[in-house]
């Protein structure tokens, strides 16, 4: 009797360890932020239209840091965002994605005047002025994110799919409620002869991963979050110029407060 007894305690044992292990891949789990590192990489969110006259100087400004030509103190951690507007009718890279195009233009209400654009959710000076871009740009590469973020992405180029695999963590500040999870698929080195004279465009958004509006997320200071997001690309893109720009930003205040950028595919 006392062996049997001693069985059942073994077997609940096990079965509880079983069922507290199953447990821990129903959610998000929160944990530290050690191996993350804060990084001071910076957001520029930049709408344009292909037939808007005083576009092509931005876009010719953001294709130079782009190139690394030394335009910032540090090119290397200045992340564009181009998104095509409604401004004038007929954009081809507005038309190639409606919704996803759409749904950041009306988030900054960005459709009635171009070019315009945003550093850290912040707006930049208008109209275009290469000066003041520049040192709004640097004053925020000087400032460290409150946020990291690791990125980790598998892609198969047969199928076009892949997984991105996220590390989400706070270093510093109060909690944000309304934080937002969005990641971009962008595409580089497209030509085409546009009505405004432009020729070469870069960092072009072609589709949102997450919903237009983001991802609600919750990260809890000194503590991040593990997501893991399953894409596929548009048979159109070409695979080596393309890039995820991922980043988390506040849907009221609209304040970007860490971004990466890693390419599709080595």
């Amino acid at each position: 009797m006392k062996l049997n007894k001693f069985v059942i305690i073994i077997i609940t044992a096990i079965i509880s360890f079983l069922s507290f292990s199953c447990e821990s891949n129903d959610g998000i789990i929160p944990q530290g932020t050690s191996n993350l590192t804060s990084k001071s990489k910076t957001l520029v969110e930049f709408f344009t239209n292909t037939s808007c006259i005083g576009c092509p100087a931005a876009g010719h400004y953001l294709n130079r840091i782009y190139k690394l030509q030394g335009v910032t103190i540090n090119d290397t951690n200045v992340v564009i965002l181009t998104v095509h507007t409604t401004m004038f009718p007929g954009d081809p890279f507005h038309l190639f994605n409606t919704t996803d195009n759409l749904s950041r233009q009306q988030y900054y209400n960005a459709g009635s005047f171009n070019p315009v654009a945003y550093t850290n959710g912040s707006i930049m000076p208008i109209p275009f002025d290469q000066n003041g871009w520049t040192s709004q740009i640097n004053q925020y590469l000087n400032i460290l994110n409150s946020f990291g973020i690791n990125a980790t992405n598998t892609f198969d180029t047969t199928s076009r799919t892949g997984t991105l695999d996220l590390q989400i963590g706070q270093f510093s500040g109060s909690q944000i409620n309304d934080l937002k999870l969005l990641i971009a698929v962008t595409e580089s080195n497209l030509y085409y002869n546009a009505p405004n004279g432009e020729t070469e465009f870069n960092n072009v958004m072609r589709a949102l991963i997450t919903p237009g509006s983001g991802q609600s997320i919750n990260v809890i200071p000194g503590q991040s979050i593990n997501i893991i997001k399953d894409y596929t690309i548009d048979s159109r893109l070409v695979l080596a110029n393309c890039k995820l720009v991922i980043f988390v930003q506040s849907l009221s205040s609209k304040e970007v407060f860490g971004v990466e950028s890693i390419k599709l595919i080595n």
